[in-house]
């Protein structure tokens, strides 16, 4: 009877170990979200001007993502309310279709991530016209707050924005 419940503990903390992810791994699964979250807007603002609510919602789908200062930088510069202001007056969605990750992360830490950042977002018209194919290059710092991980620095290159503005 012991040498049966050794071995259901062993296989057990065999399982437990393997599925365990490692400080890398639980960043890189939140910079991927968080990106997803940021650049898929599949319904733009109903209305003709976005309103509080509005942006609050914006926000609240980030919070899990990113650092309250990023969310604070993000109101302070208008993001993402300028890109769904945008996509409302061209009729068009934002899809995330691919992202590339690499750790370029000088020192060897455990709570801290820098990655450099490759994205393909693809720009569809809702009235047909040819969707448009963006590669946004980026950095990002990923931390560790507590037992989460966040999103504590996104830049981008700026040619999402360009696309959208014209």
């Amino acid at each position: 009877m012991r040498f049966f419940f050794a071995m259901i503990l062993f296989f057990a903390s065999v399982l437990l170990g393997c599925s365990t992810e490692t400080p890398v791994e639980k960043a890189i699964q939140v910079a991927t979200a968080g990106l997803e979250a940021r650049f898929n807007v599949t319904d733009p603002s109903p209305t003709e001007v976005i309103t509080a609510e509005q942006v609050q919602k914006l926000f609240d789908h980030l919070r899990p993502y990113y650092t309250e200062k990023v969310l604070d930088n993000m109101r302070k510069n208008r993001e993402p309310t300028v890109f769904v202001d945008a996509l409302y007056k061209q009729k068009a969605k934002l899809s995330l279709q691919n992202v590339s990750l690499a750790n370029v992360t000088e020192k060897n830490e455990a709570d801290a991530f820098t990655f450099h950042y490759t994205a393909t977002i693809h720009v569809s018209y809702l009235d047909g016209r040819e969707t448009k194919v963006v590669q946004l290059k980026g950095q990002m710092d990923v931390v560790q707050e507590g037992d989460t991980w966040k999103i504590s620095r996104d830049w981008d290159d700026g040619s999402l924005a360009e696309v959208l503005l014209d």
